[in-house]
């Protein structure tokens, strides 16, 4: 069973239930935090007699437990986090030009010309797009097509006569 966590802090009874009510979950989970997300070092405060590279090992097979809507949750991120970086990145701005010059009293001037970035908004609405189903997802996967068929059918044909 899957939970999506809030940004606020848990408690221990909300963290077990996340994690399935698993107790040994939840002691590695939160050793996991404490060592700064480091399995190995999490794993081996829980087992001190076990070997460091078994360590990492089992780290690891327990962090793949955890769902990933809490790890992400440990960071403090989340869809509120998403959605707002996204706005400020649909509002992306960027100086367009800066002018020095001199009062008549002998004081600089300094003039800042803010503009839209539309480079880089282009970005964010995409990624709007795509969430509001407006939009398809991008095909970011290069494919090469060879078109050399008929040539080299045509080689084989004069080497061998056809």
């Amino acid at each position: 069973m899957t939970r999506k966590l809030s940004n606020k802090k848990m408690e221990l009874a909300e963290l077990e239930e996340a994690l399935g009510g698993d107790r040994e979950l939840v002691l590695f989970f939160l050793c996991w935090l404490k060592h700064n997300r480091n399995a190995t070092e999490a794993y081996k405060e829980l087992h001190p007699h076990c070997k460091h590279k078994s360590c990492g090992v089992m780290g690891a097979r327990m962090l793949a437990r955890v769902s990933l809507d809490i790890i992400v949750s440990s960071y403090g991120l989340g869809i509120d986090t998403y959605l707002e970086n996204l706005k400020n990145g649909l509002n992306a701005t960027k100086i367009e030009h800066v002018a020095v010059g001199k009062y008549k009293n002998g004081r600089t001037k300094t003039v800042v010309r803010v503009s839209p970035d539309y480079d880089r908004r282009d970005k964010y609405f995409d990624d709007l797009g795509e969430l509001l189903g407006i939009k398809g997802k991008t095909n970011k996967i290069a494919v090469q097509v060879n078109n050399n068929v008929n040539n080299v059918i045509q080689d084989k044909k004069q080497k061998y006569g056809i």
